[in-house]
């Protein structure tokens, strides 16, 4: 029977602690800026809110330009859309001061999931589909 000192044990927590808390260790990976921009711009995406499971369809235009169709009510909605200086996906809706941006992380299934940070961040809504271009004309 292998027996670990004390010391050994405490040892191998102290390197392999950080290990199981980086980042990579996530489920997905965290897109960079570049790597949103490529993967929205000029782009209309299925969706899903997470709060209340609602489907929309989205454009991401190459000027910025937001456009988003709730599947439930029709209603639609522009914005504008960005991204920041920390790589976050970030919307500025009418009447807000504030934009709202969101880490994007591709999961194994080939959906996006955006949360509000990366480390136990609120998962706010999924990116589910693509199709280039409006292809929904909105």
């Amino acid at each position: 029977m292998l027996r670990c000192s004390t010391r050994y044990r405490l040892l191998l927590s102290v390197i392999l602690a950080p290990l199981l808390l980086a980042p990579w260790a996530w489920a997905g990976q965290v897109l960079s800026g570049d790597e949103i921009r490529d993967l929205v711009t000029d782009k209309t995406t299925g969706c899903l809110k997470e709060k209340d499971q609602s489907t929309c369809t989205t454009y991401l235009s190459p000027e910025g330009v937001m456009k988003r169709r709730m599947h439930d009510t029709g209603a639609r909605k522009d914005a504008r859309w960005f991204v920041d200086d920390a790589d976050r996906l970030c919307i500025l809706w009418p009447k807000r001061t504030k934009a709202l941006c969101l880490v994007v992380t591709e999961n194994e299934d080939g959906t996006y999931a955006l949360t509000k940070r990366t480390e136990d961040g609120k998962h706010v809504s999924s990116i589910t589909e693509f199709g280039d271009g409006n292809t929904e004309g909105l």
